[in-house]
C-alpha cells in the first residue's frame, strides 16, 4: 500500500494581514477595557456604575447594528478608503470620548465608534483573505480576527491596570 503525502508550502501572510489585525486589536481594546475600569468611569462622570455600563450596552448594540449594515452601506466604496474612514470615524469618537463629561454625548460617541469597528471589522476580514490568496485565506482570516480575541487576553488587562 501506497501512501501519498500531500505537501503544501506554506506561504507568508502578506504584511497587510498583520495591520488589520493590529486594527483589530486596537478596536477591540477599546471595545473591552470600558469593562475594566468601569468603576473609575463611574467616578470621573458622577454616575452610578450601572449607569456607566451603559456604555458597554451602548457599543454592543452598535456593534450589533453596525457590523451588517455598514457592510452593506460601504459595498460600492473602495475598501482602503472604508477601512480608513472607518479608522477616523473611530479616532475622532474616542477623542469625543476623552475630552468630553457630558455623559449623552458619550453615549452617542461610544455608538458611533462602535457603527465604525463593525465597519472595519467586516472589511478587514474580507480585505486579509483575499490579500493572502485562496490558498492562506482561512489562516489570514484567523489572524485579522485573532487580533479581537488578542485584545481580551491581553489588551484589556494591561490597558485597566495601566488605567488604575
Amino acid at each position: 500500500m501506497t501512501t501519498t503525502l500531500s505537501t503544501t508550502k506554506t506561504r507568508r501572510l502578506p504584511l497587510v494581514t498583520y495591520v488589520l489585525a493590529a486594527g483589530v486589536f486596537l478596536m477591540g481594546t477599546t471595545e473591552f477595557i470600558v469593562a475594566g475600569i468601569l468603576p473609575e468611569i463611574a467616578g470621573d462622570l458622577e454616575v452610578s456604575v450601572a449607569s456607566a455600563g451603559l456604555m458597554i450596552t451602548v457599543f454592543a448594540v452598535g456593534m450589533i447594528v453596525g457590523t451588517p449594515s455598514m457592510s452593506i452601506l460601504t459595498l460600492k466604496l473602495p475598501r482602503r478608503l472604508t477601512l480608513s474612514l472607518a479608522l477616523v470615524v473611530f479616532a475622532v469618537g474616542h477623542v469625543v470620548v476623552a475630552l468630553t463629561s457630558d455623559f449623552t454625548l458619550i453615549l452617542v460617541a461610544r455608538f458611533v465608534t462602535a457603527l465604525a469597528t463593525g465597519a472595519f471589522w467586516a472589511v478587514a476580514a474580507v480585505v486579509g483573505a483575499k490579500a493572502a490568496g485562496a490558498a492562506s485565506a482561512s489562516r489570514a482570516l484567523g489572524v485579522v480576527l485573532g487580533g479581537g480575541m488578542l485584545a481580551n487576553v491581553v489588551g484589556v488587562p494591561v490597558g485597566a491596570s495601566q488605567a488604575r
